[in-house]
């Protein structure tokens, strides 16, 4: 991962090449630490698991890649985020891919947990990296927006979302709306402009090799730890073992 976390936006349209980029990013980032919440199960190269708990305790690994394939069902999904959301920010050093947020956040909403994803899950105590992805920006958190380092656009459909797209590339909407398949906008935090592009296919090494996963349930028994003794002292609010006991997990 950058030595910086970063916080990525993937915007497009069914078939504009979104899920091709994000994968693209991966493999730039190679990260020793990854959870993915996987809603459409689009991570077959990565150790996945319909399990909650058993994606958590993947996380009490030094190094681990584990896909949560949630509940189709909108309630229990909303509670298997809220808990997904805190198992990362108490595993820290992580990247996170979090596709089609439209299902788990909306314009007025984001839960709690992911909301200090979003806003402080950069600081020390935490150093999570985000990607997250969806069809419908217009749809979702601006918080994740409004803070993302790199906003990549494929073609929007409706004229709401190419709209709100627009606004954080610094574009006329009608660009959005007509970008053929795989062409992009995107515009990173630091840079007044956008730019364009083509989405390219290259040859990629599976995304398990590149993370160097653990197995679902790690051998040690220990969680790790996301900071140093010497840096805080206080209890935590709540702790990897107590987020995936064998039974209470919504599943």
């Amino acid at each position: 991962m950058s030595a910086k976390p970063l916080i990525v936006a993937a915007l497009g349209a069914r078939g504009t090449g979104k899920s091709a980029y994000v994968k693209q990013r991966l493999e730039q980032l190679r990260p020793a630490r990854l959870a993915v919440w996987d809603l459409m199960q689009e991570y077959g190269d990565v150790p996945s698991t319909s399990k909650l708990g058993d994606a958590i305790r993947a996380m009490r690994a030094r190094r681990f890649a584990v896909a949560f394939q949630p509940s189709r069902d909108d309630a229990t999904r909303a509670r298997q985020f809220d808990t997904w959301c805190r198992a990362v920010l108490l595993a820290g050093d992580v990247l996170a891919i979090v596709e089609e947020l439209r299902f788990v956040t909306t314009a007025s909403h984001a839960p709690g947990p992911w909301r200090e994803m979003t806003l402080l899950g950069r600081h020390d105590r935490h150093r999570v990296s985000i990607i997250g992805t969806s069809q419908r920006p217009a749809h979702i958190d601006k918080d994740f927006l409004g803070n993302a380092d790199v906003i990549h656009c494929g073609r929007l459909t409706a004229r709401a979302d190419a709209r709100v797209a627009a606004e954080v590339l610094g574009v006329d909407f009608r660009d959005v709306l007509a970008l053929p398949d795989l062409a992009y906008i995107e515009r990173a935090s630091s840079s007044s402009t956008a730019s364009r592009g083509t989405l390219k296919f290259r040859a990629a090494r599976p995304a398990a090799a590149r993370a160097r996963p653990v197995s679902l349930v790690p051998r040690t028994k220990e969680p790790r730890a996301h900071v140093d003794a010497e840096r805080d002292h206080s209890p935590p609010r709540f702790s990897l073992e107590a987020l995936s006991p064998t039974s209470s997990q919504p599943e």
